[in-house]
């Protein structure tokens, strides 16, 4: 049996008590069993590592949210220099706490990284986009196709069409807590979203299901209760705060796409037309492949592709 588990899941652990990461250790010993293959695309590890700081950056800004502007010393008592300096002592041991506690929640989170995720990264199947999956992925976002957010972003389309590709010989569990991923039949069940059920059927004989947590997916693999109700409860709940910070430009910084892989020796490929803003609302660009370095990035003079100067944002040459 093959897993995928989406960012979202993995994000939702960097917070996690150390009762709550039980889910992260069942896990590992049913890989180490051999009894489920991890599946990790490139993708997946590239959305995971981008939206860590922004995980820390969120809390620390809640933590700072409970300081407290030094209060106003009426002016009858601005003379009483032991309460003025009593206030300021006050305040600035509150904010050297607030200070400590962001301290520790910032190694907290590497902790629990090392600790659990990387290990599993460690021990997972990897799979990298190539240009017919990002062909594919595209294609699959301008059709309004699911999974997707369709924001000019594929990271979900990305992720499933290597599922599709690379996945399709065994039985995939798919964890995600994202509205994208499910959907909900007659009997309120959350289930898979029935498009990509319907589109793995049609190439696989293979049994496809999706659990909203972890936690679950645990307890009906092992077929005993390893994890309680509540901390599941917990894990669903974490999972759904968190969205993927994506960037309309991501093309143009994703790491796995190696330009090697596009051997580009001819004019500019472009990729069709996504939104972005420009200051006075949305208009119309397109992603671009640089024939130099194979770098992708978007272009905002759409439609002007053989007379126009571009240059690349990467390699800094002109084409």
């Amino acid at each position: 049996m093959r897993l995928f588990v989406d960012t979202n899941i993995f994000l939702s652990f960097l917070e996690a008590s150390k009762e709550n990461t039980r889910s992260l250790v069942e896990l590992k010993t049913l890989i180490n069993d051999k009894k489920v293959k991890l599946v990790f695309p490139q993708i997946t590890q590239e959305e995971y590592y981008r939206n860590i700081p922004r995980i820390v950056s969120t809390l620390c800004d809640e933590i700072d949210g409970h300081l407290p502007k030094k209060p106003e010393v009426a002016v009858s008592l601005r003379e009483n220099k032991k309460i003025t300096k009593d206030l300021a002592k006050a305040h600035k041991k509150y904010s050297v706490l607030l200070k400590n506690l962001k301290e520790q929640y910032s190694k907290s989170v590497e902790r629990i990284n090392v600790l659990y995720i990387e290990k599993l990264v460690n021990k997972s199947e990897k799979f990298s986009e190539t240009k017919e999956l990002l062909d594919l992925a595209q294609a699959r976002c301008f059709k309004g196709n699911h999974p997707g957010k369709k924001n000019g972003v594929i990271g979900d389309e990305i992720e499933w069409e290597i599922l599709l590709k690379y996945c399709f010989d065994d039985d995939l569990t798919i964890i995600s807590n994202d509205k994208d991923w499910r959907s909900t039949n007659i009997d309120g069940k959350v289930v898979l979203n029935t498009f990509l059920t319907r589109e793995w059927g049609m190439i696989s004989d293979k049994k496809i299901i999706l659990e909203t947590s972890l936690g679950k997916f645990i307890n009906s693999t092992l077929k005993i209760e390893k994890i309680p109700s509540e901390t599941i409860s917990r894990e669903e709940s974490e999972s759904s705060k968190i969205g993927v910070f994506t960037v309309a430009s991501s093309f143009a910084t994703t790491s796995s796409i190696n330009s090697s892989v596009f051997s580009p020796t001819f004019s500019p490929s472009t990729f069709g037309t996504i939104p972005y803003g420009n200051g006075g609302g949305i208009t119309f660009g397109s992603m671009i492949q640089c024939p130099k370095c194979g770098n992708f990035f978007l272009d905002e003079q759409s439609g002007q592709y053989f007379y126009i100067k571009r240059i690349c944002p990467l390699c800094k040459q002109g084409f």
